[in-house]
Order: C-alpha cells, then structure tokens, then sequence
C-alpha cells in the first residue's frame, strides 16, 4: 500500500475517535453576530459556526472577506460572492478544521391573539433585492506597468548600449547575457515552485494554512520571467531566423 493511502487511512481513523470532532457546542446567530471583526471573526455555513479569525489573512486578497465576520455566508461562500462559481472541495474541507459548532435554531412561538379575522392583515413580501455584483468585484493586487516597464527599460536599454561597443565591462554582451539569464533562473524557480505547491494543496488541504501568499508570488515571478523571456527570444530574432534557414536548406 502507498505511504499517502496509509497517511490517509490514519487521518480517517483520527477523525472518527477524536474529540475534536464532536461538535457539542451550538451558537445562535445573535452570538456569532458578536464575531464580527477580522480579530474575532466567525462566520455560519450551512447550519454549521466556524471561527477562521486565524486563516483570515491567509485567504487570497482577490476577494476581501471581512465584510462576512458574524454573517452567514452560506450563499456567497457557494458563489464566491456572486461570481457564481463554488469553491473548490479541497476549499470545504479546508473550511471543517475550523468548525466549531452547530448553528442553533431559534423558534419563536407567537402566543395565541384574539384578533378577529377581518382585521388580520396579509404581510408584505418584500421584493427580493438583487445585489449589484459589480460592486463585489475583487480588487487586483497586481500593477502590470509596475512589472513590464521598468523590465522592458532595462533590458532593451542596456542591450542598446552594449551595442555601441563601449569599452567598459558593464557593457560586454557576455555580462549582458549572465546577468538577464540569471533574473531567468532566479524567477524560474519561485515560478514553479509555488505552481507546484498550488497544485499540492488540492491533494494536501492542510498546506492552506501555510502563512505566504504563494499566489501573488507566483504570479508576480512569472511576469518578470515572460517578459525577459520574449525580449532575450526577440533579441536574437536575426540568429533564430539564420538557425531556422540552415535547417531548412540541409538536404536529407
């Protein structure tokens, strides 16, 4: 048997004899109201309370979730605030290790009136108010011009002055091409490093609770890499062009 079923197995077994699990205390909505801040934030899904004041900061910034502390957020957690698309089912089993209880209904019973028939007035149904999603959308953490530009300056500026066969070190092409094939590598490696663990995360829940913001990073890296990418491949258009003629005219 593999070493991840066994590990699996195990955590099965834990499940089912840790107290943990045992959700005996219940909350009403007006005590988890109460939790309503990102220190001491509570939220209720699908009957169920869960304080994730602890993961709250580890929750990607695409979408702001503050606003949820001491709500229930049963309908936005199922359409990612209006977005329309649920999470994910590693995400649900990311939300159980917060669970701390069960939601506990409160029936009110309306005492027996007296009021004759004629005067019992029919409630009004309220319409049902359909939230602007745009005003929802999630922020973008990212500046590209930040990224591309100043990258794009640099390169192309420093390519054109090695050109010019000054004779300072800094300018030799060999230089040139250490330095931006350096920048190649040293983003190579957060690039697919925190792809990989994305991916891991779906398989390993638990790795959510890591405190980086892998996402954010990642990208990042990954813009620097593709745009000194493209500019190294468009650097060397005229010897890719004379590599692809060569190849063409050998003969079989």
């Amino acid at each position: 048997m593999h070493l991840n079923k066994i590990i699996v197995l195990l955590l099965l077994a834990f499940s089912l004899v840790s107290p943990f699990n045992s959700y005996a205390a219940s909350y009403t909505l007006t005590e988890v109201a109460t939790h309503n801040t990102p220190d001491d934030c509570w939220m209720v899904f699908e009957q169920s309370v869960y304080n994730i004041t602890s993961y709250l900061r580890s929750h990607d910034k695409f979408l702001e979730i503050d606003s949820w502390c001491g709500q229930d957020m049963t309908e936005d957690f199922q359409t990612k605030a209006g977005t329309g698309r649920d999470h994910k089912s590693s995400t649900y089993a990311l939300l159980d290790q917060y669970k701390i209880g069960d939601l506990e209904v409160v029936t009110v019973t309306d005492p027996p009136t007296s009021t004759p028939q004629s005067q019992i007035v029919s409630p009004t149904i309220k319409p049902t108010v359909v939230s602007d999603s745009s005003a929802q959308q999630p922020k973008n953490p990212y500046n590209l011009g930040l990224l591309v530009i100043p990258t794009l300056l640099i390169y192309w500026g420093w390519y054109f002055l090695c050109k010019k066969n000054y004779q300072c070190s800094l300018f030799k092409v060999s230089v040139f091409n250490f330095f931006w094939n350096s920048v190649l590598l040293i983003t190579l490696i957060p690039a697919v490093g925190f792809g990989f663990f994305m991916v891991l995360r779906y398989s390993i829940p638990s790795l959510y609770g890591v405190q980086f913001d892998f996402l954010f990073w990642h990208v990042e890296g990954a813009i620097i890499m593709g745009t000194v990418a493209v500019s190294h491949f468009l650097s060397r258009l005229n010897a890719y062009f004379a590599q692809m003629r060569i190849s063409l005219n050998k003969q079989p």
